[in-house]
């Protein structure tokens, strides 16, 4: 960890000092919160999320997302309990379920059988922070309707 540790310290420093922009593709939270200034989250290759990393971290608004952050363990060795299971299976991102990717695992309150044949939306929750969803949770109903008849969907 300490060597991960210090290549990371050393990419940052890169892009202090240097003005660097990195691509950085990984599944460990913890590295994604140290290293990134925006943050794209990805479901089968699709992304679900993007946002700066405040407001991915401190406002995760798709259910992947949250469901994501809600997995992770605590850093604290004593307390390795893991808060939250996504349920279901992975699809086979050979053969993805038609509508949204997520959907055979969405626990959200907002999802419905348009999410089985609907390609999500790309959503803005605020500057600089999107989600792709059929029936955002953040959303009512009245929202949902004026979002689908103005934008195409650009999943």
């Amino acid at each position: 960890v300490s060597v991960q540790a210090q290549i990371l310290n050393l990419l940052k420093n890169l892009q202090k000092d240097y003005g660097y922009g990195f691509l950085f593709i990984t599944h460990n939270l913890a590295v994604v919160h140290h290293i990134a200034d925006r943050v794209a989250v990805m479901y089968l290759g699709k992304f679900v999320e993007v946002g700066s990393k405040t407001q991915i971290f401190s406002n995760p608004t798709h259910p992947y997302t949250k469901a994501l952050l809600a997995s992770r363990s605590e850093i604290d060795p004593e307390n390795q309990e893991i808060s939250f299971v996504i349920s279901g299976e992975v699809p086979s991102p050979i053969a993805p379920p038609p509508g949204c990717t997520f959907n055979p695992r969405c626990s959200s309150d907002a999802r419905t059988n348009e999410c089985e044949y609907d390609l999500p939306h790309k959503i803005k929750i605020e500057d600089g922070h999107f989600i792709w969803c059929v029936n955002p949770p953040i959303l009512k109903n009245k929202e949902i309707k004026e979002i689908k008849e103005s934008v195409t969907s650009e999943y």
